[in-house]
């Protein structure tokens, strides 16, 4: 059942607006003044509220405001005489949602309060969506590290298998990693694709080329003697390329 904030300093106006929306099966309710209504606001997180926009003390733009940093989507629709519709009118601008003349129309009041629903249910589905989106990429993220993961070190293995070389050869030879030489050392040093032999050091943002690259070399220089080896670098090869392209869609 939906649920409705009536605010008003004039309770006849209150108890007329409470039973004609309760006749429409809404759930109502009411607040004599703006302090009133942010106090059950603060209880209630009710997405819709009908304010008169002149009150004492706290009027409805300032009720708007301060509402809005307690329920964020919270649509407002404002109640004015003839002489307040200029206050109305910049309310709406101000971020309320619409305004009503009095003396009200309860038919106009419900198409009001119709487009207020509809305006939460798009936000919803927006919000819905942004968060669906959120996970998907997060997901996609992992697998591609755990693909890039699977990709370097089969590289490295077939590499060493097929042609009997090392990885600072591989790095050597390929051209696409850096390769140096401690002091006071002879061997090679090849931090930077050390990195990406293991899932916790490879970059947050990864040089996917180098990857891609890495394993088309090896599959152009190793023999054909490790075809389960070949199999799993190309399938591998082919899933980083896709989760690629939906990481991409999903930006």
């Amino acid at each position: 059942m939906d649920e409705i904030l009536v605010v008003d300093d004039e309770s006849i106006l209150i108890e007329m607006l409470q039973w004609q929306l309760q006749e429409h099966s809404f759930t109502v309710h009411t607040a004599g003044s703006g302090s009133e209504a942010l106090a059950i606001l603060h209880e209630k997180m009710i997405p819709i509220v009908i304010s008169d926009i002149r009150m004492p003390g706290m009027d409805g733009i300032e009720l708007m405001t301060r509402a809005k940093e307690i329920v964020p989507d919270v649509q407002c629709i404002f109640i004015t005489g003839y002489d307040s519709k200029k206050q109305a009118v910049e309310a709406t601008k101000l971020g309320g949602f619409s305004y009503l003349q009095k003396p009200l129309s309860i038919d106009e009041l419900l198409v009001a309060i119709g487009k207020a629903q509809e305006k939460l249910e798009l936000l919803r589905t927006i919000s819905h969506l942004q968060t669906t989106s959120h996970d998907t990429k997060k997901l996609i993220i992992k697998q591609i590290r755990n693909i890039i993961f699977e990709i370097m070190n089969i590289s490295v293995r077939y590499w060493e298998l097929s042609c009997g070389k090392s990885k600072s050869d591989l790095a050597v030879e390929s051209t696409i990693w850096t390769v140096s030489i401690d002091k006071g050392a002879s061997c090679y040093r090849t931090r930077t694709l050390d990195r990406y032999l293991k899932i916790s050091t490879i970059p947050k943002n990864p040089n996917y080329n180098n990857v891609l690259n890495t394993g088309t070399f090896v599959l152009q220089r190793c023999s054909q003697e490790y075809p389960e080896l070949k199999k799993q670098l190309q399938t591998n090869m082919q899933m980083l390329v896709s989760r690629q392209l939906e990481l991409e869609l999903i930006k």
